[in-house]
């Protein structure tokens, strides 16, 4: 969305908060974590079943798991996002002129022009970010 089809205004405020997103330490992701989300989450999954009944210690563990994928999610997407951005807008002009040229709509160019030249590098950038999410766990 945005490398195609985003206001020129939008892309211009949304790409920085997106790099500056992508460039916060994972110390400060943990810490949001441990501080917010967490307590969030305990306080949502208590309200939902009344009482705590069975192992506390599964529960906790549980809750642990929940939070941290929460917190991978948030910190990972504006990483592939950013980065797969890049490579849409990479593709050349003339893959995209071309094809508006021939008579195909917008979205027809994107499905099928642009996705498939700029793929290997998605892909590229959904592996690096993959291999950062293993590597913080």
């Amino acid at each position: 969305y945005m490398a195609e089809y985003a206001s020129p205004r939008l892309r211009s405020t949304a790409k920085p908060l997106l790099e500056v997103l992508a460039g916060i330490p994972t110390i400060v992701y943990g810490f949001f974590a441990l501080v917010t989300v967490g307590p969030f989450l305990r306080d949502i999954s208590a309200q939902l079943s009344g009482l705590i009944t069975g192992s506390y210690q599964s529960f906790i563990q549980a809750q642990s798991v929940i939070t941290a994928g929460i917190v991978m999610g948030i910190m990972l997407i504006p990483f592939v996002s950013s980065l797969s951005d890049d490579i849409i807008t990479q593709v050349p002009r003339a893959l995209r002129d071309g094809s508006l040229g021939l008579g195909a709509t917008r979205s027809e160019t994107v499905k099928r022009v642009i996705l498939p030249a700029a793929l290997p590098g998605i892909v590229g950038a959904l592996l690096l970010t993959a291999s950062r999410a293993v590597g913080e766990t």
